[in-house]
């Protein structure tokens, strides 16, 4: 093959990459490296191909040479935390992790204002805004109990559609709904997902519940859908946000789901679809998503559920919180906030089911099946 031009054998690596030939796409890319010391898009190529095949020592390596070669590389520094923090090292995780507020696209609610130490918040008033997904703010809202411990005034600002479902279970924080913080004077500023950085975390712990509803709600949307004890009743959501650029890669099509069902027998299951924006047409599936107005609501419907089976979206997030029975199914590279192990350090009641190839459901569904056979309702 015949190349006119360095730009030629990048591009013919990346497509090497493209096509899974990751070790010969690093060694082209090493080869342009060589001659070329100050292309950093190719060293970029080597730490990210590094990253993807898990050989996370020499991905470290790379991603060290552009931070130390170009410290303005924000991108390589943000996934450089990632490696660290999915290998659950917080301390030079979370200290790295901060540099995705130096992102162009980050929307600053308020300009930061970090107190030196977490004990200096006592006392003071503290306003914490949402940064990321819907499953972020589930996820870190847990920490607000340790703010409130110091007996702080927190104004909290997440997306509307939690505000219902944060007020039933947070009744001492003041949630903000409309602007007045603009206007407002704080002794501190940061982010939710900044707390576990700021409170300096060396590990998470698996919590069992934090999140609740109210049990009236509960019997009647049981009573509304006909779910009872007669079935094993298990909730599905398999399609994350079509907008974000990963959700390719870890949502599935029902119908490859249920294709598998078959192994299943005469056992006695019911489906529910939790899905709020995507409607489905399946008569094993009732859909009760379809009268989802907020996470509240959800939050009854996973609730009044034996078993939840989700893709990486914020239902699992919601629905390990509630302490309910969750079968997580992960691609084959999982978000670091999952960690690279077997077994969840963020919530007992949920299940991992890892991808075993790359971008193959096959695995986990099969898993997945032999785990319902076997499923009893304690």
């Amino acid at each position: 093959m015949n190349f006119k031009n360095k730009s030629d054998i990048f591009n013919y690596a990346l497509l090497l990459s493209k096509s899974n030939q990751i070790d010969l796409a690093i060694s082209i890319f090493k080869k342009i490296y060589q001659n070329y010391p100050n292309d950093y898009q190719s060293l970029y190529n080597i730490a990210k191909l590094y990253l993807e095949k898990k050989d996370y020592d020499n991905a470290i390596k790379y991603y060290r040479y552009l931070i130390i070669s170009d410290e303005t590389k924000v991108q390589a520094k943000f996934d450089l935390s990632h490696i660290y923090l999915l290998n659950r090292d917080l301390d030079e995780g979370l200290k790295l992790y901060e540099c995705r507020l130096d992102f162009k696209e980050y929307c600053k609610i308020l300009p930061n204002k970090y107190p030196k130490k977490i004990k200096k918040i006592k006392n003071k008033r503290i306003f914490i805004y949402w940064e990321q997904g819907f499953g972020d703010t589930i996820n870190f809202i847990r920490y607000i109990r340790y703010l409130e411990n110091l007996s702080v005034k927190i104004e909290l600002l997440i997306q509307a559609p939690l505000l219902s479902l944060m007020k039933y279970n947070f009744k001492n924080i003041t949630f903000m709904e409309n602007k007045s913080y603009l206007k407002s004077e704080y002794d501190y500023v940061f982010p939710m997902l900044s707390i576990p950085y700021l409170l300096k975390l060396k590990s998470f712990n698996p919590l069992k519940k934090y999140l609740n509803v109210n049990k009236s709600d509960v019997k009647k949307l049981k009573s509304e859908n006909d779910i009872s004890l007669e079935y094993i009743n298990v909730g599905l959501c398999w399609q994350g946000e079509y907008k974000n650029i990963k959700d390719k890669e870890r949502s599935f099509k029902i119908e490859d789901f249920f294709r598998n069902l078959s192994q299943l027998d005469n056992k006695k299951i019911k489906f529910y679809s939790l899905q709020k924006d995507v409607r489905i047409e399946n008569q094993n599936i009732t859909d009760l998503g379809k009268s989802f107005s907020d996470f509240y609501d959800t939050a009854v419907a996973i609730k009044s559920l034996d078993l939840i089976v989700t893709v990486d979206t914020a239902v699992c997030h919601l629905s390990a919180a509630l302490g309910a029975k969750t079968f997580l199914l992960l691609p084959y590279s999982v978000d670091w906030r999952w960690g690279d192990t077997l077994k969840s350090d963020l919530y007992s009641s949920i299940r991992y089911f890892k991808q075993v190839k790359k971008d193959s459901w096959q695995e986990p569904f099969e898993s997945i099946v032999a785990k319902l056979k076997r499923f009893r309702r304690k």
